[in-house]
């Protein structure tokens, strides 16, 4: 009979699952102790990695926490891109989208907190956000065409958009839920955010 030999572990880190094991055993690492406690090399102890084999993967602290933020905004833009499936009503659509937004946020709070923790610049993040901007803009340009946002520039309203349902996803994974409010449901103040926001002038 064959004695089986124990796999090491750079045999079981293959076809980037190393990079893709350290970057789920980053985020509840941030989650306990924040992001000021990550390093690689804390990192790579705690996947059983060497020192060495993480920075084939991450030249640096803040590579990691840049591919941390880019693939919780890929995520977040694909929940989004979901939410807007099967919406003819651009109305609906749009508030969808708001509620979407939340929801990540509240599911992903580590993720959504790193995401927007990183600064601009350019890149494949900067381009993401460019796109989430993008979707609020022809959300708005909808809406004023169903009638339902008065004319005038899309932009502008869009960025207010994005700072309502930002601000409030923030909010609520701070512990909104927590406050002494008629209601704390982040998915209700999402709909009367909405409302309020789409809400055409009278008159106009």
């Amino acid at each position: 009979m064959v004695a089986l030999l124990p796999v090491s572990t750079s045999e079981r880190y293959h076809h980037g699952d190393l990079r893709r094991a350290l970057i789920a055993a980053a985020l509840p690492l941030i989650d306990r102790e924040g992001l000021e406690s990550l390093t690689l090399r804390r990192l790579a102890s705690q996947v059983g990695v060497s020192h060495a084999a993480v920075y084939r993967h991450f030249r640096d602290k803040q590579a990691l926490v840049d591919a941390l933020a880019l693939e919780g905004m890929m995520e977040m833009r694909r929940a989004l891109q979901g939410s807007l499936s099967g919406q003819s009503d651009p109305v609906a659509a749009f508030r969808a989208f708001y509620r979407a937004y939340v929801t990540y946020a509240v599911e992903h709070p580590v993720h959504f907190r790193v995401m927007y923790g990183v600064s601009g610049g350019k890149g494949p993040l900067a381009e993401a956000r460019e796109e989430m901007l993008g979707m609020l803009i022809a959300g708005v340009e909808a809406c004023q065409r169903a009638g339902a946002v008065a004319p005038g520039p899309s932009e502008p309203l869009a960025v207010a958009a994005w700072s309502l349902v930002h601000g409030l996803a923030m909010l609520t994974i701070g512990g909104l839920e927590q406050m002494t409010l008629p209601s704390s449901d982040p998915h209700l103040v999402a709909e009367l955010a909405m409302t309020r926001l789409l809400a055409r002038p009278a008159g106009r």
